[in-house]
């Protein structure tokens, strides 16, 4: 491994470490990463130009025998995120520090029939407000939610019956012309199910699904630690009654797991593979990816 590689991994894995923690000594945190002192007070030094972390007044009041401890601690407050959540319904958008804690939010609710060009520029106006109201000027990073079938390395947004007009990458060319920071583009159950794994009740599951249930129904998946996302990227597909099912088209297969009432495990399923029929594609609860 090239030596600049290496450095940058070791960086990684003290930063990870030490933002999980209020503060820690040089030696706590050699030994939690299992890397040497003098390795860890490189990465130190590195982060601390970049501003991430700060080392903290010697331990003068500390009963532990010895000299005082010097802390470290991360510096949640060097920058902040983004997190915003479209559905047909409303838009949602929330400034966290890098500890995730919230410094602003807000909702505004979406009236039928918008266009894409309205539903982006509504939402741009509620960032700025919200960035405005948080005492904040540019984030760092943004992840945005949103129904259907969008893929994370282009922030193309694929397939949303829902929000047809979103369809493309009118939504993420926006966001980062507006606001100058990566800007990453998910399923929003998926994107939940990320969080949930982060700070929710299943941050010490390694393998899970997290069931969306309401007017859409979907899941995120969850195995060996890494969000499953299926051979056609469709892994948990989500389902209601606003659209077509688009599975005539775009035939949907189990192995990716999605929930598809157009494929072998429609609904109602027992009927289909006991009965030998294929339900219809077009049927009112064949809806996909609202």
């Amino acid at each position: 491994m090239e030596p600049q590689l290496m450095r940058d991994v070791n960086t990684v894995a003290v930063l990870r470490r030490l933002r999980a923690e209020t503060g820690m000594s040089v030696s706590a945190l050699a030994k939690a990463v299992g890397l040497s002192r003098q390795t860890v007070t490189r990465s130190l030094t590195a982060l601390a130009e970049e501003g991430l972390v700060e080392f903290c007044s010697l331990d003068r009041g500390s009963a532990r025998p010895g000299r005082p401890v010097r802390l470290i601690r991360f510096r949640t407050e060097a920058g902040h995120v983004l997190g915003l959540s479209i559905s047909p319904r409303d838009l949602r958008v929330a400034v966290s520090d890098l500890a995730g804690t919230i410094a602003a939010s807000e909702v505004v609710r979406l009236g039928p029939g918008l266009d894409g060009e309205t539903v982006v520029e509504t939402l741009l106006a509620t960032v700025r407000r919200t960035l405005d109201s948080a005492g904040v000027g540019d984030p760092w990073f943004a992840s945005v939610g949103t129904p259907g079938i969008a893929d994370p390395a282009t922030g193309v947004i694929e397939l949303v019956p829902s929000l047809p007009a979103l369809a493309g990458d009118l939504l993420a060319r926006r966001l980062r012309e507006s606001l100058g920071c990566p800007v990453h583009v998910d399923n929003d159950v998926r994107l939940a199910t990320r969080g949930e794994r982060r700070r929710g009740a299943a941050r010490l599951a390694d393998s899970l699904v997290m069931i969306h249930w309401g007017e859409r129904v979907g899941a995120g998946i969850v195995l060996n630690g890494e969000l499953y996302r299926g051979a056609s990227d469709d892994a948990g597909g989500s389902w209601s009654s606003a659209a077509p099912c688009p599975g005539a088209a775009r035939r949907c297969s189990p192995r990716s797991g999605a929930i598809c009432p157009a494929g072998p495990w429609a609904g109602p399923p027992w009927r289909s593979r006991r009965s030998g029929t294929t339900p219809s594609s077009t049927a009112p609860w064949a809806t996909r990816w609202t």
